[in-house]
């Protein structure tokens, strides 16, 4: 795992605190959610983890909340790749510099997400089903061809819901 990856592992996971401290419920999604789904489940993976981003989704009821609490806390708003704004309407990126480090967060709002809740570090830590995830990833291969970090992300996810070891919620 990089340095980068290694600080918006933590980062995420300081954000998603404030945030509950605010009553916004940040969901994990995105590469850093397989990241630390994979963490969660104890598995050895081949995969090097090289994130550049941290990706949340956030109830629609809550969005507007959520990209005040941003701005809050020192970030500003930031170009939108089109690759990102295609997946939803209701999506923002934020960028800060913390500890010398810029931190890109983006965030999508949908009136339903269909979680899981895991354990890291003693906090809960609520992420996007993998089914969901899946499926994301499943587009993904489609629209860029196979890949292996794509391959092996579809893999686990695949074990994971195979596997059946998480309770599906869904918040709105």
């Amino acid at each position: 795992m990089t340095q980068k990856s290694e600080f918006l592992l933590k980062k995420a996971q300081e954000l998603i605190l404030k945030a509950k401290a605010h009553k916004i419920d940040l969901v994990v999604c995105g590469g850093l959610a397989i990241h630390m789904l994979s963490d969660f489940s104890k598995r050895n993976s081949t995969r090097a983890w090289n994130h550049k981003d941290i990706d949340f989704l956030v109830p629609l009821s809550q969005f507007s909340k959520t990209i005040a609490f941003f701005k809050e806390i020192g970030f500003v708003r930031a170009f939108i790749p089109t690759k990102k704004s295609r997946l939803t309407k209701n999506n923002i990126r934020f960028a800060n510099v913390i500890e010398g480090q810029k931190i890109l967060v983006d965030v999508y709002g949908l009136s339903i997400i269909p979680i899981i809740r895991i354990t890291c570090n003693e906090s809960e830590i609520t992420l996007i089903s993998p089914q969901f995830e899946l499926e994301n990833w499943l587009d993904r291969k489609k629209r860029l061809g196979s890949k292996p970090a794509i391959n092996l992300t579809i893999n686990f996810l695949n074990e994971v819901i195979r596997k059946d070891l998480f309770k599906e919620e869904e918040i709105c």
